[in-house]
């Protein structure tokens, strides 16, 4: 059960609240966006199941949305993938020209991130 006062949100049990991860990829998005749909059809189905994936999990938004507020440069491209440690900016991948290239800049930013091949 989630109680909200105000703004914050409190847990009735503690036990029950979600464990953040400290290192998150966040995907902006867009309805309509065929360079989202791209990603999807060819990155999107394995991205969960990759070791980069379980080290970094996928939160998708959009325009507008609270966790682009603090980033020190703005997100306007769609899809832009951005790497969050501990709150922070890791690394950005701005586009999706295709999915080597996106394997490729991923496997960059995480190991920037602290991923090695052992990291679940």
């Amino acid at each position: 059960m989630v109680l909200s006062v105000g703004s914050a949100v409190a847990w009735a049990n503690p036990e029950q609240a979600p464990v953040l991860n400290p290192v998150r990829m966040i995907m902006l998005e867009e309805p309509g966006c065929h360079y989202c749909a791209a990603w999807d059809a060819e990155v999107g189905k394995d991205y969960a199941s990759s070791a980069e994936g379980q080290f970094a999990p996928l939160h998708r938004v959009r325009r507008g949305a609270p966790e682009l507020a603090t980033l020190s440069k703005p997100a306007t491209y769609t899809p832009t993938f951005i790497l969050m440690k501990d709150g922070l900016e890791a690394g950005r991948i701005t586009g999706y020209p295709g999915q080597y290239y996106f394997w490729e800049e991923l496997k960059e930013i995480v190991a920037k991130a602290g991923f090695t091949a052992t990291t679940p």
